[in-house]
């Protein structure tokens, strides 16, 4: 009788192990730290970052003000959408709506779907996430190199380009985290009781209306001073090209010498770069100018939001709080 009993102790006890295979069953806390761990490398890692990058250098390299405002605005929602595990639908559809926008002039893609492409490197990177953010915004600026082909010309290569560009964006990205299980909604009582959230995220909004002014102005502040419109056109390639190195030199410096010290220095760098934009009035001028913004400037865009999201007290708040940030952002 023992050994009868022992056996349907054994059969039950594989049963409910068998079950728990079919059930899933809350994990422990070692279970969670494991899931939560950065690798801060490694080739899926490397491969979702340059992945995100060229689906921003696939997207934004023509917008204008308008579009610039619904890209950031609609933030606040997609960024929510991603922390509730929907990137790849996200990705997906807004690589469609891209592509297929091209056939029609007058409609400029509307691209907002495509900022989770920003905060997906929140799933990899803790300590080298500056670095990994910069090297995806520096997608934005070569997009935007490629408008020194001239307007008509550039839409028919980007028509060309952006497409396949945007399918093996879409193979190289993959998520790693599970998508939250937190509320759906934005918890903006939780972060606005977040002093350094608010002060990064009113700073956050100084710095991207203090960056577009000289980007919208720079080309017709040369030609008042008598440059060719040739010369005009060209100067917002050097400024972006020098943003390339701008977005990643001090993005990898940032996790020795501190992101927030760094975003401070090259505000302010900013700040006076572009008062000094007052004194000058000859192509010489106009480049040295264009070198030296489009690289402090191209540091304080990239450090921001890698900042925004190392304030997020988990990673189910990285889109939240980026989007957010950006949707103010736009509305300003």
């Amino acid at each position: 009788m023992a050994m009868v009993s022992s056996t349907a102790t054994s059969s039950s006890e594989e049963g409910q192990a068998t079950e728990g295979l079919d059930r899933p069953e809350p994990r422990s806390k070692e279970e969670v730290e494991d899931v939560i761990s950065y690798p801060d490398g490694g080739r899926q890692a490397w491969m979702t970052v340059f992945g995100a990058a060229l689906a921003q250098y696939a997207t934004f390299g023509w917008i204008g003000g308008v579009q610039i405002f619904l890209i950031l605005t609609f933030g606040i929602a997609t960024g929510r959408a991603f922390d509730q595990g929907y990137f790849r639908q996200l990705m997906l559809s807004g690589s469609i709506l891209h592509s297929v926008s091209w056939t029609d002039d007058s409609s400029r893609p509307i691209l907002a779907h495509l900022l989770p492409a920003l905060a997906i490197t929140s799933h990899y990177f803790k300590r080298k996430q500056p670095l990994a953010t910069g090297i995806v915004t520096a997608g934005t600026a070569l997009g935007k190199y490629q408008s020194s082909l001239g307007f008509h010309n550039g839409v028919r290569v980007a028509a060309a380009i952006t497409s396949g560009l945007l399918v093996i964006a879409n193979l190289m990205m993959s998520t790693r985290l599970p998508p939250s299980t937190k509320r759906k909604t934005i918890p903006l009582a939780d972060f606005a009781r977040d002093p350094p959230y608010v002060l990064v995220l009113l700073g956050g909004m100084l710095i991207i209306s203090g960056f577009s002014f000289p980007v919208f102005f720079l080309q017709l502040y040369s030609s008042v001073h008598g440059l060719s419109d040739n010369f005009s056109t060209y100067i917002l390639s050097i400024v972006n090209a020098c943003s390339v190195a701008g977005r990643i030199v001090p993005s990898a410096l940032a996790p020795k010498l501190g992101i927030v010290n760094m975003v401070i220095f090259f505000t302010f760098c900013m700040a006076i770069l572009e008062y000094s934009l007052l004194l000058v009035s000859n192509k010489g001028g106009f480049i040295a100018f264009a070198v030296v913004y489009g690289f402090f400037s191209g540091a304080g865009v990239a450090l921001t939001p890698a900042m925004l999201a190392m304030l997020a007290r988990d990673v189910d708040e990285v889109g939240a709080r980026i989007g957010v940030s950006f949707a103010l952002s736009g509305v300003l």
